[in-house]
């Protein structure tokens, strides 16, 4: 063989060496572990802000739905003030609420489960319902929310899932124990989060119960 060829043979091996060495193959999902990188975990940074900043926020800025129900005379648009818009000024109306009421129904045995409400100076026909999970509709407890936002997220899928450890927080503090199907005719305190919807029905995501 030339010296010539074998020099060269030798280039190739040399640069195919350093060319393979630079690369490593990764799992799709552990990226950020090569990159020294701390994966996001919606439920653990949720649960080191619930008592120090969501829960006193939302105790802090709930208003009476009774009173709201009242001075909306149909619709919400007109105590705007007393809420917040996803999107600033538009986008779907929020309110953080609170009262007392009589639980009339216990519709439990669903993923998203419910039980009825009737709120004293609210007439019958309002359907007014509390979420007890395990799945809650909508993303009212995040969007009442000012103490996170979604520009502190890295995306859509990021922001989501913040809605769902606000939800995991409602069953493992609010509704961990609670049996409502033995709460037919009691009187509950509670504290929560709606979002107007054109169904009409007043959906409230508790952050607070008590039996009264």
């Amino acid at each position: 063989m030339k010296k010539k060829e074998i020099v060269t043979i030798a280039l190739l091996l040399v640069t195919s060496f350093l060319f393979t060495s630079c690369f490593k193959v990764v799992k799709i999902g552990e990226e950020d572990k090569l990159l020294g990188k701390v994966a996001f975990d919606a439920d653990a940074e949720i649960e080191s802000i619930w008592s120090t900043k969501v829960f006193p926020e939302l105790l802090g800025k709930a208003v009476s739905l009774s009173d709201l129900y009242q001075d909306a005379k149909g619709d919400y648009a007109n105590v705007s003030d007393r809420g917040r818009y996803t999107m600033g000024d538009s986008g779907e109306l929020n309110f953080t609420i609170k009262g007392t009421a009589v639980i009339t129904e216990a519709q439990v045995d669903k993923k998203a489960g419910y039980v009825v409400l009737e709120v004293k100076g609210i007439p019958a026909e309002q359907q007014i319902r509390l979420q007890v999970g395990p799945l809650f509709k909508g993303t009212a407890l995040r969007d009442n929310l000012t103490c996170i936002s979604y520009d502190q997220y890295k995306n859509q899928v990021q922001w989501a899932s913040i809605s769902q450890a606000l939800h995991n927080q409602v069953l493992a503090k609010v509704l961990k124990g609670i049996d409502f199907k033995t709460m037919i005719g009691k009187e509950i305190g509670f504290v929560g989060c709606m979002t107007i919807t054109t169904d009409g029905i007043l959906n409230i995501t508790p952050v607070q119960l008590e039996v009264t």
